[in-house]
């Protein structure tokens, strides 16, 4: 999820944003010292994606439960979503294709401050 600024309509006085949702997979899995990393693989030949992704940082990567029903439309389980990453950083376009890469689980949760009870 995240506001790519190639469909933002910026002016110095306004900003007209859309908040756009995609469906991808995890290109890899990696770490270095205590942070997790998570690369989604964009196909940039894909009806509307966009050119970059800039803007999108700080954007959730959700893992959602997708199926197909019987007459080939696609529906999701709202009660079965998670939080997985953050993306912070893209990739050049190579063959027609980049990276988003986010922060994966472990680092988010870590950075997060311990939460108190209500009530």
């Amino acid at each position: 999820m995240g506001v790519p600024e190639a469909s933002a309509q910026l002016s110095p006085t306004h900003a007209a944003l859309e908040m756009t949702g995609y469906f991808s997979g995890i290109h890899d899995v990696h770490s270095r010292g205590e942070f997790d990393y998570l690369d989604v693989g964009v196909d940039l030949s894909m009806p509307d994606a966009p050119p970059s992704f800039r803007g999108v940082s700080g954007g959730g990567l959700w893992r959602v439960s997708i199926k197909r029903t019987k007459t080939g439309e696609f529906s999701w389980d709202h009660s079965d979503i998670s939080l997985e990453g953050v993306a912070f950083y893209e990739s050049g376009a190579a063959e027609g294709r980049r990276i988003v890469r986010c922060h994966g689980r472990r680092t988010i949760y870590r950075a997060m401050p311990p939460q108190t009870p209500v009530g």
